[in-house]
């Protein structure tokens, strides 16, 4: 599978998907128009969300909903 690498500056929420809306576009069937986002939350730590995918949102191979994020963490969707 493709690998993708992305980092989001602080700011307004970084969404996943293969929508035109979104801030990472990922053409791949795999991915839905809306599928994550990432937010930075007062507190300065990165969070991933789930938006409802269809294959879902995985930390470290873990399915998630939402999950805090850490230096050395792998996302995939």
């Amino acid at each position: 599978a493709p690998v993708h690498a992305a980092r989001f500056p602080a700011g307004p929420p970084g969404l996943v998907g293969r929508g035109g809306g979104c801030r990472l576009q990922l053409p791949d069937p795999d991915i839905s128009e809306k599928h994550a986002a990432f937010i930075c939350h007062d507190s300065g730590n990165w969070w991933v969300y789930d938006l409802g995918s269809r294959n879902g949102v995985f930390v470290n191979d873990q399915k998630v909903i939402g999950r805090r994020l850490e230096d050395g963490h792998a996302v995939r969707f």
